[in-house]
């Protein structure tokens, strides 16, 4: 699975980027507990080539029955909550999931803003990539979305180091730019800013060794 996730993801992970050339990082710790990690990291790429925002989670939950009549199963979340999922047929290889697998949940989220040249033009791509287990194997999906599209500063919070960014369909988004982070009290509104964002999700069943 590990293998699976990294290949698919690579591709739009590859052309989204641009080289990480003297980077300054802010990585906050992982947090764990109960089945469920997180961990965030916000990288300084240098002048004139942006910053990176990413953010990652793992949520790993235990199958406790399987109706195969009904193609439904009973998980136990991290919580130790009990819930009755109903799989379509979208879900292949149902028939190799068995009470006491692990249904391993894993997120990636990468937000890379530069300033855009001036007199660059609106934006707005999209592209995305999905891969599923082979026959025989327990099921598993991997999928991967980008969108890159050309955004303006509407909001600037110097206090709180907050930055409002709004899209070209008007759909804005606020951030937090770390302290480490040059540049940031020369920022305007309406200033226009490259954003190329990436969200990757892996959903796997494994068998408990």
């Amino acid at each position: 699975m590990k293998n699976l996730f990294i290949s698919v993801f690579l591709v739009l992970f590859i052309f989204a980027c641009a080289p990480k050339e003297a980077p300054k990082d802010t990585a906050a710790p992982a947090a764990e507990g109960k089945g469920i990690e997180y961990a965030s990291q916000t990288t300084y790429l240098g002048p004139g080539k942006g910053v990176l925002i990413e953010q990652g989670a793992k949520i790993t939950a235990t199958v406790v029955a399987v109706d195969r009549e009904d193609r439904s199963i009973t998980i136990k979340d991290p919580d130790g909550n009990i819930h009755e999922v109903e799989l379509t047929d979208d879900v292949k290889n149902f028939a190799e999931i068995s009470p006491g697998d692990r249904i391993v949940t894993e997120i990636y989220t990468g937000l890379l803003m530069t300033l855009a040249k001036p007199g660059e033009e609106f934006t707005d791509k999209t592209a995305s990539q999905v891969a599923v287990s082979e026959p025989g194997q327990k099921p598993q999906i991997v999928n991967v979305e980008m969108v890159e599209t050309l955004a303006q500063i509407s909001a600037i919070n110097r206090e709180t180091r907050e930055v409002t960014v709004t899209g070209p369909r008007g759909k804005s988004v606020t951030l937090a730019v770390p302290e480490n982070i040059e540049g940031f009290e020369k920022l305007k509104v309406g200033d226009n800013v490259n954003a190329r964002y990436i969200e990757a999700f892996a959903i796997a069943v494994e068998e408990v060794q």
